[in-house]
C-alpha cells in the first residue's frame, strides 16, 4: 500500500487508540522519508558537481599536450568548472582545491546541500565531497613506415655552412678553380695548384682535415630523426634508407629496430657521381606498397621523405635540369605522403671566379629547382633548409608533418 493512502487511512481512523496510534506512528515516519528526501537532494548536488569537477580536470588536463603551464592549467579548470556549474550548484560549494601537476589536474569540492526535514532535527546541512582527478597522454600513433629517398651524388659534399666552406677552400685548390673547393669538388688534384698533396679529392680533403660537409649534417640529423620515432613508446614506427645517385638505387626495407636503422645511416656512402632524381623516382614506385589505413603493422601508411638539392641532370647528356614532377605522381597515386626536403645551394657570392664552367651551368637552373620541388611533394609538406641550422630546423618540421600523418587524433584520457 503506497505510503500516503496509509497515513491517510490512519488519519481517519477514529476508533479506539488509532489517533493517538497515528499520531505515535507519524513522527518517525514522516522523519525517515524526510531524512530519504534530504538525501536524494545531497546526491543530485554530488552527482551535479562531480559531473562539472570531471568536466574542469579534462579541460585543463587537456592544455598540457599544448605545453601550458601549471599556472595555466588550474586557470582553465577553474573558469570550465564555472562555465559548466549551474548556479544552483556553484553556490553550495564551500570550498575549491585545484592541483595542476604536469599532465595530471585534480580538483577537490566541498559543499552543503540544502535539507528540509532534517532540520528539524537541528541538522544544517548535509555535506558533501567530491573529488575529480584526470591525466592526458598522447596515445600510441597510427602505424608508419618512412621511407628515406637520400640524394648521395656529389653536390652533398659541399660543406656545411660558410666556415666550414672558407676552411675547405683554403686548404684544397683543384686545378681548374681559384676558388678553392667551395662546393662539391669531384676531381682528384694533380699537385699543381693544390695547397694539399696530389690524387685527393675535395671529399678526401675533408674527411682527412675534419672539414663537416651537408652530407654529415644529414646524415646526422636522420640518425636523430629515427632514433626518436623508433625509441618513444608513442610512435608506430618502422624506417627504411635508400639512396640514389646517376643511377643505383639501393634498398634498406623499413626496420622497426633503431639499432639496425641507425648502422644503415652510418654505413651512408656518398659519393662523387651525378644525379637522376627522375631515374630514382621512378625506379622506387614500383616497390613502394600502396598506403593503408595505420591500424596495423600490415596495413601502415606510407610517408617517402625525398632529400635532394634538386640538381637533377638528364641520364643521357649530363646537362642539369629541372625536376619533371610528373616522375613524383607515381608515389602519390599509391595514397602516399611525399615530403620533399630540398637542401639548396649556398651562395654564390661564396665565389671567387664565379665564371668557372660548372658554376655558369648550375646559375641557369639554380632559380628553376625549388618550384618543381614544392610541386613534387605532397601539400603542405615542402621543407628546406641550406646548412647548419636551417638543416636542422627542416628536420624538425618533417616531425611535426609525420605527426600529423601518423596522429590518431585521440589522446589517452585517465579519470
Amino acid at each position: 500500500m503506497p505510503f500516503r493512502r496509509l497515513l491517510r487511512k490512519l488519519r481517519d481512523n477514529t476508533r479506539g487508540n488509532f489517533a493517538t496510534t497515528f499520531a505515535l506512528i507519524a513522527v518517525p515516519l514522516m522523519a525517515v522519508t524526510g531524512a530519504a528526501v534530504d538525501y536524494t537532494m545531497a546526491l543530485r548536488t554530488t552527482g551535479a558537481l562531480q559531473e562539472a569537477a570531471d568536466s574542469a580536470v579534462m579541460a585543463g588536463a587537456v592544455l598540457a599536450m599544448e605545453g601550458a603551464s601549471k599556472k595555466e592549467q588550474r586557470k582553465e579548470a577553474n573558469t570550465f568548472f564555472k562555465g559548466v556549474c549551474s548556479s544552483s550548484e556553484c553556490n553550495l560549494v564551500t570550498g575549491k582545491k585545484v592541483i595542476a601537476d604536469g599532465k595530471r589536474v585534480r580538483m577537490e569540492l566541498t559543499a552543503d546541500s540544502p535539507i528540509s526535514f532534517l532540520q528539524l532535527a537541528g541538522i544544517s546541512g548535509f555535506p558533501v565531497k567530491v573529488v575529480s582527478e584526470a591525466s592526458v597522454s598522447e596515445g600510441h600513433t597510427k602505424f608508419v613506415d618512412v621511407y628515406f629517398l637520400v640524394d648521395i651524388s656529389g653536390s652533398m659534399n659541399i660543406a656545411d655552412g660558410k666556415s666550414q666552406i672558407k676552411k675547405l677552400q683554403s686548404l684544397f685548390s683543384p686545378y681548374d678553380s681559384k676558388d678553392g673547393c667551395a662546393f662539391a669538388c669531384h676531381e682528384a688534384s694533380d699537385g699543381t695548384n693544390a695547397t694539399l698533396e696530389k690524387g685527393l679529392t675535395g671529399f678526401e680533403v675533408s674527411r682527412k682535415y675534419g672539414v663537416y660537409l651537408r652530407e654529415d649534417r644529414v646524415r646526422d640529423e636522420m640518425s636523430e630523426f629515427a632514433k626518436t620515432i623508433l625509441t618513444s613508446p608513442s610512435w608506430n614506427a618502422r624506417v627504411g634508407i635508400h639512396n640514389f645517385q646517376w643511377s643505383d638505387v639501393n634498398v634498406i626495407d623499413p626496420q622497426p629496430q633503431n639499432g639496425q636503422v641507425q648502422k644503415a645511416i652510418k654505413n651512408l656512402e656518398f659519393s662523387s657521381g651525378g644525379t637522376s632524381v627522375e631515374f630514382a623516382l621512378n625506379e622506387f614506385a614500383p616497390k613502394l606498397p600502396k598506403s593503408g589505413t595505420g591500424d596495423s603493422t600490415s596495413d601502415a601508411k606510407i610517408v617517402m621523405v625525398l632529400i635532394t638539392d634538386g640538381m637533377t641532370q638528364d641520364p643521357d647528356t649530363g646537362e642539369y635540369e629541372p625536376l619533371n614532377t610528373a616522375h613524383c605522381d607515381a608515389i602519390k597515386a599509391k595514397g602516399a605522403t611525399l615530403m620533399v626536403l630540398n637542401i639548396e645551394y649556398p651562395d654564390l657570392k661564396l665565389l671567387k671566379q664565379p665564371d668557372n664552367p660548372s658554376v655558369l651551368k648550375a646559375k641557369k637552373v639554380i632559380d628553376k629547382i625549388e618550384a618543381p620541388l614544392k610541386s613534387c611533394a605532397s601539400s603542405g609538406y615542402y621543407y628546406k633548409g641550406d646548412y647548419a641550422g636551417s638543416v636542422s630546423a627542416a628536420f624538425d618540421e618533417i616531425l611535426d608533418g609525420l605527426k600529423e600523418v601518423a596522429s590518431t587524433n585521440m589522446p589517452v584520457f585517465t579519470q
